[in-house]
């Protein structure tokens, strides 16, 4: 006896009909077998999607062009979405008053994904509880023993988790280590930090969050770091450099200060000006000698009062003998131009635009909006903080697949 699976209320049999008819379309089968990586087949990755929306109502309820999206990011991972490698997770996007599909891989999709890089030989993670005995030795002979207390005895809580990369060339093999307070900042940087599964699936989350940190510093081919960069959902910061900048301590804004000295042309020094010629100032007159003889009733001419004497100040120094006048102060010196005559948070951000052509300025404010980079209200990219612009700067892969979420991979132009 066969049985149907009752829609939500907002899932309609047409609209399901169009998802099916969309995703199964030979103009979409094409885009899907130019992003899939050699190990990984278009009309598998399809099915297995299908079936996945088939079996949850509320991915029925997601817009066509969101789940397109997300099986093109699934494509360019080359992680299957069937609920264990990969997920379509349905998220409600307050902005456009619309369900949308985003692909989020699975801890084991990152490991399945890593192992098929030709310099991995073994990849893992696991969490670390209050019960475990962990030993972490850093330096020049670094090494990390974890003991989990026995299997009838209760773990406790988590407290962290670590992961570790060993390396098919034999080399020393490459782990991080990060508590409960590094993986929850973490979390508190998603999109559902509250919901899905940071709730449901916290230890496999906190081993993703590790494991991604760690391929930061990981020997990796470029196709496989670049497949490795397309998760948006959990991006962490790289090793001792926090991705918000301490207020004490703005490096980000020095490292755009270096960027923009470095990158502009030196403008050759303007040529001294000659001095004009000092014409010599004329003889004083003398005076006419003075008369013994005044007429009377005239009373002399009073005697001129001197000059009263220069303030002291502390612009005058005695130095040994002679005393000389220390140079003024400079003026304050201007935020310099970048050679094409721009500010320089003008310069950075046509670098953030160029790094994304074809969209427009409010579709990039609103996905650097959505990292919680830019403020709503914003309408010039140039109006970000500078430490807020330096991550955007370096970190484009994020924003371009947020620009794919949000508008379909579609760019205005």
């Amino acid at each position: 006896m066969s049985t149907t699976t009752a829609l939500a209320p907002t899932s309609t049999a047409a609209h399901v009909r169009t998802i099916f008819d969309a995703l199964q379309g030979e103009n979409f089968g094409n885009q899907v077998a130019l992003a899939v990586p050699s190990f990984c087949t278009p009309e598998r990755l399809i099915r297995i999607a299908l079936t996945f929306i088939n079996r949850t109502p509320k991915l029925q309820e997601c817009t066509v062009e969101s789940l397109r999206s997300a099986l093109l990011v699934a494509s360019e991972m080359g992680i299957e979405p069937d609920g264990r490698h990969g997920h379509l997770i349905p998220r409600w996007n307050k902005h456009t008053g619309k369900t949308e599909a985003t692909f989020m891989p699975d801890y084991k999709g990152l490991v399945a994904l890593l192992r098929k890089n030709g310099g991995v030989a073994d990849v893992y993670a696991d969490i670390i509880c209050a019960a475990d005995t962990i030993k972490i030795v850093k330096g020049l002979h670094r090494d990390l023993i974890h003991e989990p207390p026995h299997i009838s005895q209760p773990r406790g809580p988590v407290i962290g988790a670590y992961a570790v990369i060993k390396y098919s060339d034999g080399g020393a093999p490459s782990f991080d280590v990060m508590s409960r307070e590094e993986i929850d900042v973490i979390r508190s940087r998603s999109q559902s930090p509250n919901s899905g599964p940071w709730v449901t699936d916290y230890a496999e989350m906190a081993k993703k969050t590790v494991l991604k940190r760690l391929l930061k510093l990981a020997d990796l081919n470029p196709d496989t770091a670049r497949r490795v960069a397309l998760d948006i959902d959990a991006q962490v910061e790289p090793i001792d450099q926090p991705r918000f900048a301490s207020p004490a301590i703005d490096q980000p804004r020095a490292r755009r200060t270096m960027r923009l000295v470095k990158g502009q042309d030196a403008a050759p020094a303007p040529a001294p000006a000659e001095p004009a010629p000092v014409e010599p100032a004329p003889a004083p007159t003398p005076a006419p000698p003075p008369d013994d003889d005044p007429l009377p009733g005239v009373d002399p001419a009073p005697a001129p009062t001197p000059p009263p004497a220069p303030p002291v100040d502390n612009a005058h120094v005695e130095k040994g003998a002679e005393k000389f006048t220390a140079p003024p102060a400079p003026a304050a010196s201007k935020p310099a131009p970048t050679k094409h005559g721009q500010s320089a948070a003008e310069y950075h951000a046509q670098m953030i635009r160029d790094a994304h052509p074809g969209y427009s300025e409010a579709q990039i404010l609103k996905a650097l909006v959505q990292f919680g980079l830019a403020d709503s209200g914003m309408t010039s990219i140039a109006d970000m903080q500078p430490s807020k612009m330096d991550q955007a700067i370096e970190d484009p892969n994020t924003i371009a697949a947020a620009l794919g979420d949000l508008f379909q991979l579609q760019p205005a132009i």
